[in-house]
């Protein structure tokens, strides 16, 4: 059976298999564990997750641990999203994984899972059978009733929230922030990255009812010191650091990137990691404002905050002349179940854009050129 061709068919999420559907073949699957001493984090969020795992990431294997990564879209393929300390799983390990997952669905009898829940099964079974010391999770879509939510986190993190997805988590950013913080668990520590006051609130609240401690980050804590091609350099207090001031060095060029960096430096800090900075200076996560050369730019963004900064950054490093300052030629498709004419009517502010080509990908969620 070709695996990937199998699941590649299955549908993207299904109403029909609550969230207690995954934790029963998640059960089954946990049997092939060697140990129980993984810790587990959790990343949840609108905006930010796919990096701000990778810097977590990044510094956990600098620091020695063998580090698992779960996320999603993928770019190219689909073992990008299932990764260990930065390594793709192999096709002979996917197979391997597909095949123990496939079996125990056919033997329980229970309804197949949705695609996405069947990659988190394939690469927890992954993660528990290679031994690793963290396993970082990103969500997939929302969090409550997302497939990632069957597993009792060490650690959950929210990053920025804001609309996304609105056909299925709701049409207000409050309505997403109840389904985001769905990750929220009973005593389980989070790390909560800036938000606005309502999406707070209601984080906030949600933990209360679950007596949860909060960290913040706090973007007023974050000063950008230098940004060139290669890199940004900017300052970050917090009380691990005894409110002090300390610079730290990321290889990107977005400056929200220093945010999704500072919560990468809490959640480590957490763990009582106290090397960072070399870590935080090797992350690498493509197609984020990734500069192919001072005339070419690659970036997924893909909701209208999105585009913001997007924008904002573009016109930022243009200004500095960081990028070539020339005429735009804009390149770019979007999936139909987005906010499209939103993003459309936000990609026309971008200065100096002479010409616009969309391209229709082959996905049945792409966005027709008519």
């Amino acid at each position: 059976m070709d695996a990937i061709k199998y699941i590649e068919e299955l549908p993207f999420t299904t109403k029909k298999n609550p969230i207690d559907h995954t934790k029963s073949l998640l059960k089954m699957v946990e049997k092939c564990k060697k140990n129980n001493k993984s810790k587990i984090i959790h990343v949840a969020g609108t905006n930010g997750k796919g990096s701000t795992v990778a810097f977590i990431a990044s510094i956990l294997m600098d620091n020695g641990y063998k580090v698992a990564t779960f996320t999603s879209p993928h770019l190219v393929r689909i073992n990008e999203r299932i990764s260990i300390n930065g390594e793709e799983i192999s096709d002979k390990d996917f197979n391997k994984a597909f095949n123990y997952v496939y079996k125990i669905i056919k033997d329980s009898k229970m309804e197949s899972p949705s695609f996405f829940e069947f990659l988190f099964l394939i690469a927890m079974y992954h993660f528990f059978s290679a031994n690793v010391d963290y396993i970082v999770l990103e969500t997939g879509l929302g969090g409550r009733l997302d497939a990632t939510n069957a597993i009792k986190a060490d650690l959950s993190v929210i990053t920025p929230i804001s609309k996304d997805h609105c056909n299925i988590l709701g049409d207000s950013v409050e309505e997403i922030a109840y389904e985001k913080a769905g990750i929220i668990k009973a005593h389980t520590p989070l790390i909560l990255a800036n938000q606005e006051s309502s999406v707070k609130k209601i984080i906030e609240e949600e933990g209360k009812k679950l007596n949860v401690a909060i960290r913040y980050v706090d973007e007023k804590d974050i000063h950008i010191d230098s940004i060139n091609l290669d890199n940004i350099d900017f300052f970050y207090k917090n009380s691990y650091y005894e409110k002090k001031s300390y610079m730290f060095t990321i290889p990107f060029l977005a400056s929200y990137q220093c945010l999704n960096a500072s919560v990468a430096i809490e959640v480590c800090n957490y763990f009582g990691i106290k090397r960072v900075k070399e870590g935080l200076a090797k992350a690498r996560w493509r197609g984020r404002l990734q500069v192919v050369d001072k005339s070419t730019i690659i970036d997924g963004s893909h909701n209208p905050v999105g585009i913001d900064l997007l924008i904002e950054s573009i016109n930022n490093l243009r200004e500095k002349s960081i990028i070539n300052k020339g005429k735009i030629t804009l390149v770019f498709s979007l999936m139909r179940d987005k906010n499209c004419k939103e993003i459309i009517d936000k990609l026309k502010e971008i200065k100096d854009v002479e010409n616009i080509i969309f391209f229709q990908l082959e996905n049945d969620r792409i966005l027709s050129r008519d």
